[in-house]
């Protein structure tokens, strides 16, 4: 189960990656952050596309979809912590997932509820930067043939 709060821990810090917004190469909709300890909390300084610093005017900017998976992350910590605690210890089949680098096996119900929410956490997680990062090859590659004709 520490395998899972990993995963956790490992999806927050692709949420913060990708939560800052970089006017280069979006331009959807965005929130304002004033707070600088909140902004230094949610938002990374580096842009995700680029790996480069983000323009000043961008540094208090975060984009909604950063602002909807940090929300999902305080559902799903909320919800994992109350099936840990609330949920009564049922005894079940052991689920057990076993690589050579990531094990986990739970034998309880309110274990493996929480895995899951934690699981599915993960996956839309690298989901949705897997989308973003074919959106933004799309994008570059446009400039790119633009450049050359």
């Amino acid at each position: 189960m520490i395998m899972m709060y990993l995963l956790f821990l490992i999806s927050l810090v692709v949420c913060r990656f990708f939560s800052g917004y970089d006017s280069r190469f979006q331009n959807g909709k965005y929130i304002i952050i004033n707070n600088p300890k909140l902004r230094m909390l949610l938002v990374d300084e580096m842009s995700f596309f680029e790996r480069k610093m983000r323009l000043k005017k961008d540094i208090n900017k975060m984009t909604i979809s950063g602002l909807l998976f940090y929300i999902y992350t305080l559902i799903t910590l909320v919800l994992s912590v109350l099936l840990n605690f609330f949920v009564p210890k049922t005894p079940i089949d052991p689920w057990e997932i076993e690589t050579d680098d990531f094990f986990m096996y739970v034998d309880t119900l309110n274990e493996k509820l929480s895995a899951i929410c934690i699981w599915l956490y993960f996956l839309s997680v690298i989901s949705f930067v897997a989308v973003l990062m074919v959106r933004h090859t799309k994008t570059v590659g446009k400039q790119w043939i633009k450049i050359l004709t």
